[in-house]
């Protein structure tokens, strides 16, 4: 448990480091190669082989973020959203949450854990900006952050997003959940880095086709290894704060 905590405050470290310096952009589509580690070192624990189609995801996620990274080429943008466009977002986020709950409310316990999973995936992509501007106001204003709304909006929003995944897990199956939240994430922190940090990307043309085929191979890539067994094995072994139900 120990060693779990340590590797987790190591692990948000160095993702604060990491959108303290890079733009959602390009930090948001490269938190999926969490799935690539974890892949390999879930079959080494628990002693199975990477099947052909595991491969084929990782091919189909290392070349689509490849290609995504190199033909869209992120520039510009702030460095940390206001206080209303912040509340904004965090309304947007809060609505579609709202909206998917009533929409998949009546489709059992698979739509329910897709639902919750969604939710938490966009929850963690504002939260992932929200941390890029905290990080940056504390640069600036050192302990003074704590005087500044930056601090307490990132704690509120990315307790709740915490929350909703804790119960996106004990909704369903693990294989339900685990790739909704994967693909909501950077696909929410991509969307938030272009409005309301307002990056641009560097598409038009073919370069646009390309980009647009980089995005669906890198997808379709995280969805299968987030629903592989070897991922799905390993999640189902940490702790959770809300008992999961048996597969």
């Amino acid at each position: 448990m120990g060693r779990g905590v340590a590797l987790l405050v190591a692990g948000t470290a160095l993702q604060a480091t990491a959108l303290s310096l890079g733009r959602l952009t390009v930090v948001e589509p490269v938190t999926t190669v969490g799935l690539l580690v974890g892949l390999p070192l879930s079959a080494w624990w628990l002693h199975q082989r990477l099947s052909r189609v595991d491969w084929l995801a990782v091919a189909a996620t290392v070349g689509g973020l490849g290609l995504f990274l190199g033909v869209g080429r992120p520039y510009g943008g702030h460095s940390q959203a206001s206080l209303a466009s912040s509340l904004a977002a965090t309304g947007v986020v809060a609505g579609l949450a709202v909206l998917l709950g009533v929409v998949l409310r009546y489709r059992g316990d698979s739509g329910r854990a897709t639902a919750l999973a969604l939710a938490a995936g966009a929850g963690a992509g504002l939260t992932d900006m929200l941390i890029r501007g905290t990080v940056q106001a504390a640069v600036h204003n050192h302990f003074a952050v704590l005087g500044t709304w930056h601090p307490w909006l990132l704690a509120a929003v990315g307790l709740s997003a915490f929350v909703i995944q804790q119960h996106a897990y004990h909704a369903g199956h693990l294989s339900e959940s685990m790739p909704a939240a994967a693909t909501a994430q950077p696909i929410a922190g991509c969307l938030l880095g272009l409005t309301v940090l307002e990056e641009r990307l560097d598409v038009g043309g073919l370069e646009g086709a390309a980009f647009g085929t980089a995005a669906l191979l890198m997808a379709a890539g995280v969805i299968h290894l987030a629903r592989s067994p070897l991922i799905v094995g390993v999640e189902a072994l940490r702790p959770s704060l809300i008992s999961r139900p048996s597969s």
